[in-house]
C-alpha cells in the first residue's frame, strides 16, 4: 500500500513539473521573433592612379573603403522593411572612419514595403525608385533614393503600372516654390513595352518651373542569340529655369544590340540627343538632380560601378546637359576561365552644339579583368585612356540657371583602377 502511494505521489509531482516546463517553453516560444531577418551588404576597397593632365595638380592616386550594410526584416508575406547604412569613400580612419566629406555612417535607403494583395505593392520612405529606361532618366543603382511613395500595380492581362511621388529637396517649409519634386508614371506591357512620363517641379530664383519627359521603350529577342533594346525620348523644360530665358526642348534615342555567343557577349550602343548652343536642348531628370547613372560602357565618360569613385566627375548624361550628344559605344566580355572574365569597351562621344567649343566631346578605350576569389568576393583591375575636350559638361555641373563645362582645353585622363568587393 505504501509503495502504491509513493508511486502515485511521484507521478503527481512529475505531471506537475511537466506542465510547468511546458508552460515555460510556450512563453519562450512566444518571445521568439516571428519574422525573417537578413543582412545583405557590400564591403569594398576602390583603388586608382589617374593622370588628369592638369598642370596644377599631381597625379591622382588613392584607395578608399566603402561599406554598405542592410538590415532587412520580413514580418510576413505582406509587410517588410529595409534600411541600408553606408560609410562612403573614406579618407580619414585613424580612430573613427569618415568619408571624403567628413561624414560618418549615413543612411542610403530606408523604407517600408507593403503588399495588401497580389495586385498592389507600395514602398514608402527613402526609396531606391525603379527606372526602366537604361538608367537614362535616373538611377537607383547610383543612389537616387528620394523621400518617396512608390507603387507597383497589375492592371490586367500583361499590363502593369509603376508610379511614385518623390521629394528630392525641400527648402523652407513656409515656401512652396523652393522644393524639388519628381512625379513618375510607367505603363508596361510585360517586359517588351514601357511607356513613361516624368514630371519635375524645379526651384530657381524664388520661383519654380516644370520639366517633363516622355519615353517609349521597346525590348525583345531578335533570335536566340541577338537581343535589342530601343528608347525614344522627348523633353520640355520651362524657360524660367534657365538664365538664357528659353524653353529647353528636344528629342533623344538609344539603340542597343547584344549578342551572346557561347562564353562571349558583345554589345553595341548608339545614342543621340538633340542640343542647343545655350544648353536648351534635350534634358533628363539627372541634369536637374546633379546625379549620375550607369547608362554607358566606359569608365570615365559614362562611368561604371568599378570607377564611380574619386575620379568620376567627367562622366556625362545622355544629353551632355542640354548641349546635345551622339555616342557610339561597344563592349565585349570574354570568359577566360570559369572564375575570370575580360571586358573590353570603348566609345566616341560628339556632335554637341556648345557655342565656341569643340563639337567632339571625347573618346575612350578601356580594359578590365574580373577574377572571382570566392562566390561572394571579386577582384576587378582595369586600365583606361580617355581624351576629353572643352565641350564636356559633367553630371555634377547641373543645368538650373546655367550649365558649365569641366574645362577649357583638351585633356588626357588615363590610368589604372580597380576594386575588391565582398557582396552578399
Amino acid at each position: 500500500m505504501r509503495a502504491l502511494l509513493f508511486v502515485l505521489l511521484c507521478a503527481a509531482l512529475y505531471a506537475d513539473d511537466t506542465a510547468r516546463f511546458e508552460a515555460i517553453e510556450a512563453k519562450l516560444k512566444a518571445l521568439e521573433p516571428r519574422y525573417a531577418l537578413t543582412f545583405p551588404g557590400q564591403y569594398r576597397v576602390n583603388f586608382y592612379s589617374i593622370d588628369n593632365d592638369l598642370k596644377e595638380e599631381d597625379r591622382q592616386s588613392a584607395y578608399r573603403a566603402r561599406i554598405r550594410q542592410n538590415v532587412d526584416i520580413r514580418f510576413d508575406e505582406k509587410l517588410s522593411s529595409s534600411v541600408r547604412f553606408q560609410l562612403n569613400h573614406t579618407n580619414a580612419s585613424t580612430t573613427d572612419a569618415k568619408d571624403a566629406g567628413g561624414n560618418g555612417v549615413l543612411i542610403r535607403h530606408a523604407y517600408v514595403d507593403f503588399a495588401p494583395n497580389a495586385a498592389h505593392r507600395w514602398r514608402g520612405g527613402f526609396v531606391p525608385v525603379k527606372e526602366y529606361h537604361h538608367d537614362l532618366l535616373y538611377s537607383a543603382g547610383w543612389g537616387y533614393n528620394p523621400l518617396a511613395l512608390e507603387g507597383f500595380s497589375t492592371l490586367g492581362g500583361a499590363w502593369s503600372a509603376h508610379y511614385f511621388a518623390a521629394q528630392l529637396q525641400e527648402g523652407d517649409e513656409r515656401k512652396g516654390e523652393d522644393d524639388l519634386l519628381h512625379y513618375q508614371l510607367d505603363l508596361r506591357y510585360g517586359e517588351a513595352v514601357t511607356l513613361s512620363s516624368s514630371v519635375l517641379e524645379v526651384p530657381h530664383n524664388g520661383d519654380s518651373g516644370l520639366h517633363v519627359n516622355a519615353v517609349l521603350g521597346l525590348s525583345g529577342e531578335l533570335t536566340e542569340v541577338f537581343t535589342c533594346k530601343a528608347e525614344a525620348l522627348y523633353s520640355r523644360s520651362e524657360s524660367k529655369l534657365f538664365d538664357h530665358g528659353e524653353d529647353a526642348e528636344g528629342f533623344a534615342a538609344l539603340l542597343e544590340f547584344a549578342a551572346q555567343l557561347g562564353d562571349q557577349r558583345h554589345e553595341l550602343l548608339l545614342s543621340h540627343a538633340s542640343g542647343d548652343e545655350n544648353g536648351a536642348g534635350f534634358l533628363v531628370p539627372l541634369a536637374f538632380a546633379k546625379t549620375n547613372s550607369y547608362w554607358g560602357y566606359t569608365a570615365v565618360l559614362t562611368v561604371m560601378p568599378q570607377s564611380d569613385t574619386g575620379f568620376a566627375d567627367d562622366s556625362i548624361n545622355i544629353s551632355n546637359n542640354g548641349y546635345g550628344l551622339s555616342s557610339l559605344q561597344w563592349r565585349s566580355r570574354f570568359e577566360l576561365a570559369s572564375d575570370t572574365t575580360l571586358q573590353l569597351s570603348g566609345g566616341w562621344f560628339g556632335a554637341t552644339q556648345a557655342k565656341a567649343r569643340r563639337s567632339e566631346v571625347g573618346s575612350e578605350v578601356m580594359a578590365m579583368v574580373t577574377h572571382k576569389l570566392h562566390p561572394l568576393l571579386a577582384l576587378d583591375i582595369g586600365a583606361t585612356y580617355a581624351q576629353l575636350h572643352d565641350s564636356l559638361s559633367g553630371y555634377a555641373k547641373g543645368v538650373v540657371g546655367s550649365a558649365a563645362f569641366n574645362g577649357d582645353e583638351t585633356r588626357i585622363k588615363s590610368g589604372v583602377f580597380g576594386r575588391i568587393q565582398a557582396e552578399f
